[in-house]
C-alpha cells in the first residue's frame, strides 16, 4: 500500500511538471507569437474539478507561471537544442575534412619521396654507377 501511495505521489508530481512544461514550452510561445502577429486566440475552458489537491496544484502552478511570465515574452533555451545539433554536425564535418587533409598530406609526402627517389636514382644511373 505504501509503495502504491509513493507511486501515486510521484505520478502526481510528474504530471504537474509535465503540465508546467507544456505551458512553458508550448502555450506561452504560441500565445507570444499570436500576440506579436495580432491573432486572437480563444481560450479553452478548463475542466472543473472538485478535488482540493488538484485545485491547490493548479493554484500553485498558476502563481508560478504568472511570476515567471512577468518579465519574459518567450522561453528560449540558451544555448538552444538546435545550436547543439549544429555544433555536432560541424564536429562531424571537421573530422571528415581533417581526415581528408591528413590523407592528402600523406599522399603528397609519398609523391615527394617518390620524386626524390627517381631523381636521385636517375643521377646515380647517369653517373655510370659507383666509381664513375
Amino acid at each position: 500500500v505504501e509503495r502504491c501511495l509513493a507511486d501515486a505521489e510521484s505520478l502526481r508530481d510528474l504530471s504537474g511538471r509535465m503540465a508546467q512544461n507544456a505551458i512553458v514550452h508550448a502555450v506561452w510561445p504560441v500565445e507570444a507569437t499570436a500576440s506579436r502577429r495580432g491573432v486572437a486566440l480563444t481560450p479553452i475552458p478548463a475542466p472543473s474539478s472538485s478535488d482540493p489537491n488538484r485545485q491547490q496544484m493548479e493554484r500553485k502552478l498558476s502563481q508560478l507561471l504568472d511570476s515567471q511570465a512577468a518579465n519574459i515574452d518567450r522561453i528560449e533555451s540558451i544555448p538552444s537544442p538546435y545550436f547543439w545539433e549544429v555544433i555536432a554536425d560541424f564536429e562531424t564535418r571537421l573530422a571528415s575534412v581533417k581526415n581528408g587533409v591528413e590523407t592528402l598530406a600523406a599522399q603528397l609526402d609519398f609523391a615527394e619521396e617518390a620524386a626524390n627517389n627517381r631523381s636521385g636514382g636517375a643521377s646515380y644511373m647517369s653517373s655510370g654507377g659507383e666509381g664513375a
